[in-house]
């Protein structure tokens, strides 16, 4: 009996939640579960006549690990997204300090509207505004050829460079936003004197970045902020 009543007197959030949960499992199943299965699957495929032969091997990968080009195309993959992440992180974080601590909060919102404002149209459309800028007959290469520093364009488009400059045009933003929140730092002291207080918000402004980044941790003992004074 005692098991029956705690049957049903069981609260049905349980259930509710499991069913908001299922238009998300839907969409994620659908659209990217069932096409990766089948990616998968194809992979174990060979092509004939421009179609997929019912024939199971395993020459897709044989040629991956066996072959100089997929192992070069990976390498550069690599390379790529090391030098994209590091400009991006180079480029966010004082850009977030100078916004956060330099421009007035009143503007403050404004030019992170600007930031974020090329968010609000599409990737292709993004993409194809820089061949205004990046293309021979681009906005670079007219100025350069105006101020008589070259006499054919600098081939900048299709290139390693202007892959790095998209990229870190498209994540600069989600990184910049991500950075901006971390340097909300209060900190607040009481006595002492002058030299002390500026010791205390010292200490304190360290330990916040600390919290927000604890890479910082062998900079930040080295110059000696973490010690109290």
């Amino acid at each position: 009996m005692k098991k029956k009543n705690n049957a049903s007197n069981a609260s049905p959030g349980g259930n509710r939640s499991a069913l908001w949960c299922l238009p998300i499992s839907f969409w994620m199943g659908f659209f990217y579960l069932i096409p990766l299965l089948f990616i998968v699957a194809t992979s174990f495929k060979t092509m004939g006549n421009y179609k997929l032969t019912s024939e199971f091997t395993f020459q897709s990968y044989e040629r991956i690990f066996t072959s100089v080009m997929y192992w070069k195309a990976l390498k550069n993959s690599l390379l790529l997204s090391l030098k994209v992440v590091t400009i991006t992180t180079l480029v966010a974080y004082p850009l977030a300090m100078v916004l956060y601590y330099a421009v007035p909060k009143r503007w403050r919102n404004f030019f992170l509207v600007l930031i974020i404002a090329p968010f609000w149209t599409g990737y292709l459309i993004r993409a194809y505004s820089w061949f205004i800028v990046l293309g021979n007959t681009g906005i670079i290469n007219t100025l350069l050829k105006n101020i008589g520093f070259i006499e054919q364009p600098i081939q900048i488009l299709y290139t390693n460079t202007s892959t790095t400059i998209g990229l870190v045009h498209y994540l600069l933003p989600l990184i910049l936003t991500d950075t901006l929140s971390k340097f909300n730092v209060l900190v607040n002291v009481f006595g002492g004197g002058f030299t002390g207080q500026a010791g205390a918000i010292r200490h304190g402004i360290s330990r916040a970045l600390l919290e927000a980044d604890d890479t910082l941790r062998p900079m930040l003992k080295k110059a000696g902020f973490l010690k109290r004074s």
